[in-house]
């Protein structure tokens, strides 16, 4: 293909933010052919494309907001509910620090009879959106799990969002998507309920 044909090809399909960055980009390399045509100045090419993502993240922070998690608001208090016997119940859940531009997630392990088994609470890398956030936690539960030897395991969440990540079979090109795939990496997942993500003995 010729570049011509390319760019054609590529303007045919992509999202909005897809042709933002590419716009910006051959922008940013059109400024730095006009400096050397005009001023003689030899760019440096990193700095060059260091300015442009830098570009691209502001547009990306102002003009593309992320889509709002959607999360079960209730006014009643809800009850601890126990897994099935012989299963172990995981309850998940991420805190994001927005001062401190961090974010840390902990799970509590607890068999049929809610007896303890065994907490945790660790840091995560980064600072991003609750829904990252939220799978991020989960698929460092999963791996808990897995160092603590338990396999019966019902992983809890209450983002709604992620759950329908999990449940749907359309490809996930998104940065959630990424963590997704690497959940459904961590076992056969049989059923997700509505909170509920159930995974098979390994």
């Amino acid at each position: 293909m010729s570049p011509k044909l390319w760019l054609f090809d590529f303007l045919s399909r992509p999202k909005d933010l897809e042709s933002t960055t590419l716009a910006v980009g051959c922008w940013h390399i059109w400024e730095a052919r006009n400096d050397v045509r005009n001023n003689q100045v030899v760019p440096n090419p990193k700095q060059t494309s260091l300015r442009a993502v830098a570009y691209i993240d502001m547009i990306q922070q102002n003009c593309f907001k992320p889509t709002p998690v959607t999360r079960r608001v209730t006014t009643q208090p809800q009850k601890w509910s126990p897994p099935p016997p012989g299963k172990v119940l995981v309850n998940v859940d991420p805190a994001l620090f927005a001062d401190r531009r961090c974010m840390a997630m902990g799970a509590v392990l607890r068999d049929h009879n809610g007896s303890f088994i065994l907490a945790a609470s660790e840091p995560l890398v980064g600072f991003s959106t609750p829904e990252l956030a939220e799978a991020l936690a989960l698929r460092r539960a999963m791996l808990i799990a897995r160092e603590q030897r338990v396999h019966q395991v019902i992983f809890e969440s209450d983002c709604l969002s992620l759950i329908n990540r999990l449940k749907s079979s359309n490809q996930d090109r998104s940065q959630v998507g990424s963590v997704v795939m690497d959940i459904r990496g961590q076992g056969s997942i049989l059923h997700f309920g509505k909170k509920i993500a159930y995974l098979p003995d390994r």
